[in-house]
């Protein structure tokens, strides 16, 4: 979904898309404000750089995937992102119930495509099943005793 772009040209996006993502531009669907946009969904998060007042309740992406996961095997769920230049506005941040910040070091926001990758990838890696750690079991005093005396060159008595 594109929301009240600016410069759009469907045509140029259709020239450029490679044959993988041409079903996602042929797909794109255009609104005139972010309210109509997200009326069929059920929850809704935006990405922000910002803190304030506004933007009291953020968190990093991969606590907010790990609680979309589940919420949206029965819930439409949508992530809004900003203009690279502007970002979300305070009027797009009350659509939202959540908020995610990605943590950066010197410089408050990303490229738009970069924050997109970073959120994607925190869902995938929150849909993944979780691995069992291989944990083993641990010689009991008893057996590191027996142990140590056979390879001890002096003996049990030797031992610290």
């Amino acid at each position: 979904m594109v929301v009240d772009p600016e410069n759009f040209d469907m045509g140029k996006m259709q020239r450029l898309a490679t044959h993988a993502a041409r079903d996602v531009v042929d797909g794109i669907s255009l609104f005139p404000d972010l309210r109509t946009a997200l009326s069929s969904f059920h929850y809704v998060v935006g990405t922000t750089a910002r803190m304030g007042s506004q933007r009291q309740m953020v968190s990093p992406p991969t606590e907010v995937a790990s609680k979309l996961i589940p919420v949206s095997r029965e819930n439409h769920v949508a992530i809004v992102f900003g203009s690279e230049d502007r970002g979300l506005t305070n009027d797009d941040i009350r659509c939202c119930h959540a908020l995610i910040n990605i943590p950066t070091a010197d410089f408050s926001s990303l490229n738009l495509a970069h924050a997109v990758m970073i959120v994607c990838y925190a869902l995938f890696n929150a849909s993944r099943p979780a691995t069992k750690t291989f944990v083993p079991r641990l010689a009991t005093r008893h057996e590191l005793d027996g142990m140590y005396a056979q390879v001890s060159p002096c003996g049990p008595e030797k031992l610290p």
